[in-house]
């Protein structure tokens, strides 16, 4: 009996120590971060698969992080708010562990300010992955890519990217509207000036939305009715649907089940990919606004979030469509009500980012800058730095930061 409840525990241990041995910690994101500044971001959307937490390290030197914030692809996030000591080489404890398999967006760190540190201390973010994690696959993403080994997932970076994910860009959101739950349709004005795109899909922020259908309807007159018949949660995006590349959109009438019951409101954006070398050095893009393209848009401070912030600095990663470089200058542009912009940081595929340090209040409509950028780099995305005049300001609703690149 004994040496059957031996062999028993033995071979309990065995199948603990081999599922065990399935979850790993992968490497995810890593960045430079001025110790000067008290806060950044690190993108870890490129990281294939999902997981079931993360872990903050620490390279170079000591740092002292005071808020460590993942937000999800579903748009949720995990608040670490608590004093996490790193010497130079160590990993925090587990952040945001759960037992549910989720894909990672972004995570934002905030820190003790050290003037004196020198040198940036590099952050790197290590995920737990899970065998079941390592196989799933975003909406749109290969399954060839999702199953990539883990060997190579271990060391995925911004400067790793491959050409299929140049080419393929982020999604730019150039429509939106704050719907009311005691209508039943609505019209997002999109307007030639914003560009040709191929393909779009909707965002959902502050409430789920139950979305019948969209109506494209393009400038030379013709239209594209879509189904979708599909619940959209809060802070989710809907699948992709394919419109004309052809033509610019004029408008999309939304039909969504309205809520007589409640009062409260939604805000839904529309995003698409741009129509092919759009965004290209010679392409059509160049042909209009003086050369001006929108290479991305953020509402700000709304990323999993129901509000602005009133005080403090909000920090949106703001996705750019597929180019191929040759921007020479950039600018910003916002709607509906004033910001203070502090910083934008240009990251590229390649290379160390652009960096413009410019702390200065941008009205509704106003143009700020231009700033001369690499131009022999393409731009992975926009990280921006900025909160809403809440109290003085112009203007009303949330904040639209629009960045425009001209070759």
């Amino acid at each position: 009996m004994r040496r059957l409840f031996v062999t028993v525990l033995l071979l309990w241990s065995a199948m603990a120590a081999t599922a065990q041995a399935r979850d790993r910690w992968v490497l995810v994101g890593t960045r430079d971060v001025d110790l000067a500044k008290g806060s950044d971001s690190i993108d870890v959307s490129e990281a294939r698969g999902s997981f079931r937490g993360i872990r903050v390290e620490a390279k170079r030197q000591p740092v002292d992080l005071t808020k460590v914030k993942v937000i999800f692809g579903d748009g949720s996030a995990h608040d670490e708010d608590r004093l996490i000591h790193l010497l130079k080489g160590e990993r925090s404890k587990p952040i945001g562990l759960s037992e549910t398999d989720r894909f990672l967006e972004r995570v934002d760190v905030t820190y003790q300010v050290n003037q004196g540190a020198g040198s940036p201390v590099r952050i790197e973010v290590w995920a737990l992955q899970t065998d079941q994690g390592r196989r799933a696959r975003r909406d749109g993403e290969p399954a060839a890519a999702a199953a990539a080994t883990p060997q190579a997932a271990e060391r995925t970076k911004p400067s790793d990217a491959k050409p299929d994910e140049r080419s393929k860009g982020g999604d730019v959101m150039f429509g939106y509207r704050d719907v009311g739950f005691g209508m039943d349709q609505d019209t997002i004005r999109v307007g030639s000036e914003n560009g040709k795109f191929s393909r779009l899909r909707l965002r959902v922020l502050k409430n789920d939305v139950f979305v019948n259908s969209m109506k494209v309807v393009y400038n030379d007159g013709t239209s594209d009715d879509i189904v979708l018949n599909a619940q959209v949660k809060q802070g989710a995006r809907s699948q992709w649907y394919d419109v004309k590349a052809t033509e610019f959109i004029r408008e999309i009438h939304l039909l969504y089940r309205s809520r007589p019951n409640f009062s409260g409101q939604a805000r839904v954006e529309v995003s698409g990919q741009y129509a092919p070398d759009w965004l290209a050095a010679s392409g059509e893009g160049r042909k209009f606004n003086e050369g001006w393209v929108m290479l991305g848009a953020q509402s700000a401070g709304m990323f999993g979030v129901s509000s602005i912030k009133a005080f403090g600095f909000d920090r949106d990663v703001i996705p750019v469509g597929a180019n191929e470089g040759g921007f020479k200058k950039i600018r910003v542009k916002v709607r509906n009500r004033s910001i203070t912009l502090k910083e934008l940081r240009v990251v590229y595929y390649d290379g160390p980012d652009t960096v413009i340090d410019r702390r200065t209040r941008v009205d509704p409509d106003q143009v700020e800058g231009p700033w001369t950028i690499d131009a022999n780099k393409p731009i992975k995305q926009i990280v921006a730095s900025y909160r809403g005049r809440i109290v003085w300001g112009k203007g009303s609703g949330v904040p639209v930061v629009e960045v425009w690149g001209q070759h």
